[in-house]
């Protein structure tokens, strides 16, 4: 089919404008009823697509026989994926800055040149800076939300009345000045600044995107403007917008995500703001609808280390998913206490710092002392509302009188801690607790045993076992005990280690002076999945039943005809489960599969399904793959002659 009328691109025309152009002049009634003429399968989210795409709108213009230029008039991307920047004018500008083509414009300018013009994908433009009048994004006599979808470039797809501004729809002076300026930012070589003015528009979109009902009278390019241009004037502005807004919770949870921004320009405004106003004198209100902090916003809220969160002190303000804004919120305003119930009095427990001092070791020393209860069992106290985890005073100070430890006996004796436990047992000095007896790290003496020591006695013992060649010993049979499993698993040593990381492999040993053993029975299911031949890397199979790898999962492993099993340095599944899908697709086509065959849209094979053409077959237990025999696909083809979708 060839177009009665072909239109050409005009200056700083549109997508949207040059096709509805098209559209109307070839007496189409709306765009989507055009492209379908031409086979494009079209719905809303699609035809946005289209609008946005390079590739997809190159498609639409070689079938339309437009002018291959026109494809210029989408920006282009500028990297990788479809969330990539945007080139905009030669200059990369972020994603998000553009909004869906044809979907606001100025009724004058319409009036006046015939088309949709190209500036009006910038999201954050509000008015027409030359006809000095607010952009209209719907109808102003139905109110329909305004599309690309629609007859004319300047009628409503509902109404069919043609667009117009309301007179009381004026533009202040302020907004047009941001409008012109947004629009220059972007074309600067400044990348810092429009770093800057992403972080803040960011932020100021998460606040309305989180507190729906928040009422802010002025655009989101305004306040942009107000925040490098007058920061008094915004000042003023977020007061008024915190006082309006004071139902809808505390102020602090108002601006959270100015206080959580990752652009340090936003973050200091924001802390400089409540240095300078206060807000005691107004009565703020619970939130009403609750959602989930991170860690390191709820932190910066609460003026406390992220660290310091994990603290049961903490958990008030929890919820089963997370930190709880609505909670957080109460407890900032007054109405949520932390619980005082488990305090207790601070001159009862020392915090192991203390301890250290107590006993007269190293603090880091402490920690393995009592890193297991085994000699005074540890417990959470709290001191003003604060955590800590500490020992019974009366406990340590029972364990002091009775006990201690190898470190501080050299200490006292000043001799090195190195052999000293060693050099005792020579004199039938043994310790009670240590690395060797429990689960105690550190050698723990008698009092009573160690009375009579003096450091000359300490230096004259000679005859001490030094544990020369015990560490190469143990090494030599640990290296032994990886070389066997290896050989017996026929993978390499790095590959053990892996598996005995991840616990496939289980490892153990009786004492710290033996070298460790790897379970037969765990070596024995490694080398059943690795070397029987009943099972079969995951790698091989997407080459195996010709399938990419996301359609595997979807078609086959989230069905649960193939078990995946993760060794770690592997991934494998059973050798009969794929035989039986090979047997399955000797009489089935996948939805990918037939789709290719017909030479058609994935998609476009739910609607011969839907319109009964073709008979879809469901396979699976939780999860069902879709399936359609292959005869009736080859029926269909001969029937209806598809023809392969470009």
């Amino acid at each position: 089919m060839t177009l009665l009328y072909t239109p050409f691109p005009l200056p700083d025309e549109s997508a949207a404008s040059l096709l509805l152009r098209a559209s109307f002049n070839n007496g189409y009634r709306s765009l989507s009823s055009f492209l379908h003429a031409y086979g494009f399968q079209v719905h809303t989210k699609s035809l946005n697509s289209m609008l946005a795409d390079q590739t997809k709108f190159g498609a639409i213009i070689q079938k339309l026989g437009i002018h291959p230029s026109s494809l210029n008039i989408i920006p282009a991307t500028y990297g990788p994926t479809k969330l990539s920047q945007r080139l905009w004018k030669g200059k990369p500008i972020s994603y998000d800055f553009f909004c869906t083509d044809g979907t606001k414009l100025c009724p004058q300018c319409v009036s006046e040149s015939g088309i949709l013009k190209k500036d009006w994908l910038l999201k954050h433009l509000t008015c027409c800076t030359y006809h000095k009048v607010k952009l209209i994004s719907q109808c102003s006599y139905c109110h329909h939300p305004i599309s690309a979808n629609r007859k004319r470039i300047n009628e409503c797809y509902q109404c069919h009345k043609v667009f117009f501004s309301l007179s009381l729809e004026k533009t202040s002076e302020v907004e047009i000045l941001a409008n012109i300026w947004f629009s220059e930012m972007l074309l600067s070589n400044n990348l810092f600044l429009i770093k800057s003015i992403k972080g803040f528009i960011t932020a100021l979109q998460y606040t309305i995107n989180t507190f729906e009902s928040m009422v802010i009278d002025h655009s989101i390019v305004t306040l942009s403007y107000l925040f490098f241009n007058n920061r008094l004037e915004l000042e003023s502005i977020i007061f008024r917008i915190i006082y309006v807004n004071k139902s809808l919770g505390h102020p602090h949870i108002l601006l959270i995500h100015f206080f959580s921004s990752v652009n340090h320009d936003v973050q200091k405004f924001v802390f400089d703001f409540f240095k300078k106003y206060s807000f005691d004198n107004l009565k703020f209100e619970e939130i009403s609808k609750d959602f989930i902090l991170t860690k390191r916003t709820t932190a910066i809220l609460l003026g406390t280390n992220r660290s310091k969160l994990d603290n049961d002190y903490f958990l008030f303000l929890k919820n089963e998913e997370g930190f709880s804004a609505k909670k957080l919120n109460s407890f900032l305003l007054g109405n949520l206490s932390p619980p005082t119930h488990h305090e207790i009095q601070n001159t009862d427990y020392l915090t192991l710092k203390e301890a250290s001092l107590f006993l007269g070791i190293y603090y880091e020393l402490t920690i393995k002392l009592f890193s297991t209860d085994t000699l005074i069992k540890k417990e959470i106290f709290y001191k003003k509302n604060r955590p800590y985890l500490g020992v019974n005073r009366l406990a340590l100070i029972k364990f002091n009188k009775e006990f201690i430890t190898v470190n501080r006996i050299a200490k006292d004796l000043k001799v090195l801690t190195q052999y000293l436990t060693e050099k005792l047992g020579c004199i039938g000095i043994k310790p009670v607790h240590g690395p060797f007896i429990d689960d105690v790290k550190i050698d723990v003496f008698r009092r009573k045993d160690i009375q009579h020591l003096t450091k000359n006695l300490i230096i004259s013992i000679d005859n001490h076992d030094r544990k020369f060649g015990h560490k190469t010993y143990m090494y030599k049979r640990n290296k032994e005990e990886l070389k066997n499993t290896a050989l017996k698993l026929k993978i390499s040593i790095s590959e053990v280690k892996k598996l005995i990381k991840y616990k496939i492999l289980t490892s153990y040993k009786r004492s710290l002076l033996q070298s460790f053993y790897i379970s037969e029975e765990s070596i024995n299911y490694v080398d059943n999945i690795l070397n029987s031949g009943d099972y079969i890397n995951l790698s091989a199979v997407y080459s195996l039943l010709n399938c990419p790898t996301n359609w595997l999962k979807k078609y086959w492993i989230d069905t649960k005809f193939l078990e995946v099993i993760d060794l770690r340095i592997g991934r494998y599944v059973q050798r009969d489960a794929l035989t039986n899908i090979k047997i399955l697709k000797e009489q089935y086509f996948t939805g990918v599969e037939a789709s290719k065959y017909l030479g058609m849209p994935h998609q476009h094979i739910t609607n011969l399904q839907s319109q009964g053409l073709i008979q879809a077959f469901y396979f699976g237990t939780e999860n069902k793959v879709r399936l359609f025999l292959k005869k009736d696909i080859y029926s269909i083809k001969n029937q209806q002659g598809f023809e392969r979708f470009d």
